[in-house]
C-alpha cells in the first residue's frame, strides 16, 4: 500500500485521488505544482492572467527563462559593448597586480572579478559580507583563477569595517580597490534611507580610509546613473559616495575614479530576474509605468569598461560608460514573455500590469554619457564635467555625514541627504504620498494590456 494511503484518511483520498504512477509526461511540465493542485495538466491561469483569447486556447506550458536564455536575449537586445581594444595601459595595470573587489559575490562584483582574471593579476581579494555569495564566487572563480595563476583571497566581512578591510588590504598588499558593494534597489533604499546612507555612503568613506591606511594606491567607485541630480535616497547615497571619492582624489593620497553606468542586464539590481520569476510563475509581469525607460548594458561590457576606467583614475574624475540608447521597460517585458512562449511551444497568457512609479523613481534616467562628456583615452569611456568638493569640501562633507548617522526620522534624513547631494530642484518621489513618519503609500496597480500571443 502506498504511504499516502496510510497517512491520508479515506474521506480525503476520495476527494483528492492519488496521481501516483502517472508518468511525468502525462502530468505536463508543471510537475509537482500540478500535482499539488490536483490537476491532470497544467494549472489554470492565476488571478491577474488574461485568457489567450476568445474560445478555446492551447494549454500553457511555461518554460522558465534560464541563464542561457536570458544571456541570449541580452545579446539580441543590447549592443555588444566597447568596439575598440583597451589601451596597453590597462593590461599593464592589472597584470601581476594585487587587486581587491568589494561586493565580490554580487552580480557586478563577480563579473569584475571574472574580467580581472583575464589580465592575470597575482592576487584577487574578494570582500563580501554574505557567506553564501562568497562561497558561490569562490566556486565560480576557482578554475579561471588557476588558469591565470591568480591566488584568490576571501574576506568575509563588511566593506564598511575599516580596520578589517585595511588589515586584509595590507596583508594582500593590494594596489587597486574596486568598490562595488552597494544597495541598489531604489524603493527599498527610499524606505530605509539610514541603511542606504550607511551601506552606500559611509561604507565608501570607510573603504577609502582602509585603502589609505593600507597603502592601496588606486580606488575605483562603481556608481550609477541615478547619482545624476538624484531624486531619491538611493541616488543621493551614491552621489554622496561619489563626492567622498572625489574629495579623496583631490587630497592626493589616492588615485581615485568614479564610474557611472545604468542597469546591468540580469544583475540583482535590474528588473530582469523579477520579470523572469513572474513569467515562470504564470504572471502577471509588474512594471511601474509603460513609458519608463532605462539604460542597460550587458554584464561583460560593464565590467570591461569599468576596468578601463580604473586605468584613468587620478584626482577623482567621474566617468560614464557608453550605454547606447535607452530601453523601454515595457518592450523588455514583452520580449521576455515572448521568448518564454517560444521556448514553451504554447500560448502565453501572461498579463503585463502597470503599478505606478515607486517613491524615488523617475520615468527616464539622465542620459549617459550625457551633455558635455568628453571622450577619454579608453574606447567606450567618457569623462563627465562633474565637479567635486575639493580637499576642504571633502573634509567638511565627512563631518556633515557623521552628524547624519543615526537620524531616526526617515523624511528628515532623506531631505538632508538630497540637499547635501545637490539634488534636482524638484527632487520628490514621482508616485506615492509621504506619511508623517516618512513612509510611503503607492498607487494601486492597473493592467496595461491583457496579453495573449502565440509562439
Amino acid at each position: 500500500m502506498p504511504i499516502a494511503a496510510i497517512l491520508v484518511p479515506a474521506r480525503l483520498r476520495a476527494r483528492f485521488p492519488s496521481r501516483a504512477g502517472t508518468p511525468a509526461s502525462a502530468r505536463g511540465e508543471q510537475g509537482a505544482t500540478a500535482g499539488a493542485e490536483g490537476a491532470a495538466g497544467p494549472p489554470p491561469p492565476r488571478p491577474g492572467c488574461a485568457e489567450a483569447g476568445a474560445g478555446s486556447a492551447a494549454p500553457m506550458h511555461r518554460a522558465p527563462l534560464d541563464a542561457g536564455a536570458l544571456a541570449a536575449l541580452g545579446r539580441r537586445l543590447l549592443p555588444p559593448g566597447p568596439q575598440g581594444a583597451p589601451s596597453a595601459m590597462v593590461a599593464a595595470l592589472y597584470r601581476g597586480a594585487s587587486v581587491a573587489v568589494t561586493g565580490a559575490g554580487g552580480s557586478i562584483g563577480l563579473e569584475l572579478c571574472r574580467h580581472l582574471l583575464a589580465h592575470r593579476p597575482a592576487r584577487l581579494l574578494l570582500i563580501e559580507h554574505a557567506e553564501p555569495a562568497l562561497r558561490a564566487a569562490l566556486d565560480a572563480l576557482e578554475l579561471p583563477a588557476a588558469a591565470s595563476g591568480t591566488a584568490l583571497v576571501p574576506l568575509l566581512g563588511n566593506a564598511g569595517d575599516a580596520p578589517l578591510v585595511a588589515g586584509a588590504l595590507g596583508a594582500a598588499r593590494a594596489e587597486i580597490l574596486f568598490h562595488a558593494a552597494a544597495y541598489k534597489h531604489v524603493d527599498i533604499v527610499e524606505a530605509n534611507p539610514l541603511a542606504g546612507l550607511r551601506n552606500n555612503t559611509l561604507a565608501t568613506r570607510a573603504a577609502l580610509e582602509a585603502a589609505g591606511a593600507a597603502g592601496c594606491g588606486r580606488f575605483v567607485l562603481v556608481s550609477t546613473d541615478k547619482a545624476e541630480a538624484p531624486c531619491g535616497a538611493m541616488g543621493a547615497s551614491k552621489r554622496l559616495a561619489e563626492l567622498l571619492v572625489q574629495g579623496a582624489g583631490a587630497a592626493g593620497a589616492l588615485k581615485t575614479a568614479v564610474v557611472r553606468f545604468g542597469n546591468v542586464f540580469g544583475s540583482s539590481g535590474s528588473v530582469v530576474p523579477r520579470f523572469a520569476a513572474q513569467i515562470a510563475a504564470g504572471g502577471p509581469i509588474t512594471l511601474t509605468d509603460g513609458r519608463a525607460t532605462r539604460y542597460m548594458m550587458r554584464p561583460e561590457a560593464a565590467a570591461e569598461l569599468t576596468l578601463r576606467a580604473g586605468a584613468l583614475a587620478g584626482e577623482g574624475g567621474v566617468f560614464a560608460l557608453d550605454m547606447g540608447a535607452p530601453v523601454r521597460i515595457a518592450a523588455l517585458a514583452r520580449a521576455m514573455r515572448d521568448t518564454a512562449a517560444e521556448r514553451s511551444g504554447g500560448f502565453s497568457r501572461v498579463d503585463i500590469v502597470e503599478t505606478g512609479l515607486r517613491p524615488g523613481e523617475r520615468l527616464h534616467e539622465a542620459p549617459l554619457p550625457g551633455p558635455g562628456a568628453e571622450a577619454s583615452a579608453e574606447a567606450g569611456v567618457f569623462r563627465l564635467p562633474v565637479s567635486g568638493p575639493g580637499r576642504a569640501g571633502g573634509a567638511l562633507l565627512v563631518a556633515q555625514l557623521a552628524r547624519l548617522d543615526g537620524e531616526t526620522n526617515p523624511a528628515r534624513l532623506r531631505a538632508e541627504m538630497l540637499r547635501l547631494a545637490g539634488a534636482a530642484p524638484s527632487a520628490q518621489p514621482s508616485r506615492g504620498n509621504a506619511d508623517a513618519d516618512g513612509s510611503r503609500r503607492t498607487a494601486a496597480p492597473r493592467r496595461t494590456e491583457p496579453l495573449a500571443r502565440a509562439s
